[in-house]
């Protein structure tokens, strides 16, 4: 744990890499001591806040293994898991570290309880970060892929929830299917 605050990014981000090797054992562990997960997540969640694009992409997989692995354990910290998700969103760049985000953000929808994702603490933040990122996605690129799966996990989960977006996202999924429509027009025609 000491590691995760090295002055050297590339400790900071094996020691990230291999205490979320270790997430099963800490949220056991979290059972009998909810200090040593609220430790762990707070240094994850602020290794997510970092410039350093090898950090933030060791601690975005970090915490989609506690998604994975924690489900009962995470709900005790989602308002602050959807703040910083919210905060990094808008800092993350497209082509690096934003696919590592979208597959925690992915793994907090699909693995949290369905009423805590629903909720007015997570999910006008989900929504907000994917109508953002949409607005911003220029389609040719492999974050447009990454953002569908993305997502298809967080409206699957709040279904009727996320009614009011739906011609929003339906609109954009048209757009992006006639998109690759055309460009594959294009390239069987050379």
């Amino acid at each position: 744990m000491q590691s995760l605050e090295n002055s050297e990014g590339l400790l900071r981000c094996i020691a990230c890499w291999t205490l979320s090797r270790f997430t099963s054992w800490i949220v056991r562990q979290s059972q009998d001591h909810p200090e040593v997960m609220k430790e762990y997540l707070t240094a994850v969640l602020k290794l997510m806040m970092e410039d350093n694009k090898k950090v933030q992409e060791a601690s975005c997989s970090a915490l989609s293994k506690v998604c994975n692995d924690g489900v009962d354990v995470i709900e005790n910290f989602i308002t602050d898991v959807v703040q910083v998700i919210k905060i990094v969103s808008s800092k993350y760049s497209k082509k690096d570290t934003i696919k590592y985000l979208y597959d925690a953000i992915g793994s907090l929808a699909f693995n949290v309880k369905p009423e805590v994702v629903q909720s007015d603490a997570v999910e006008p933040v989900l929504l907000e970060v994917l109508v953002e990122k949409w607005n911003e996605s220029h389609f040719n690129d492999v974050e447009a892929t990454v953002l569908v799966e993305c997502t298809d996990s967080v409206i699957s989960v709040l279904g009727a929830h996320a009614s009011k977006y739906a011609k929003f996202f339906i609109e954009r999924i048209i757009y992006l299917i006639n998109y690759y429509i055309e460009a594959r027009k294009v390239f069987s025609f050379y």
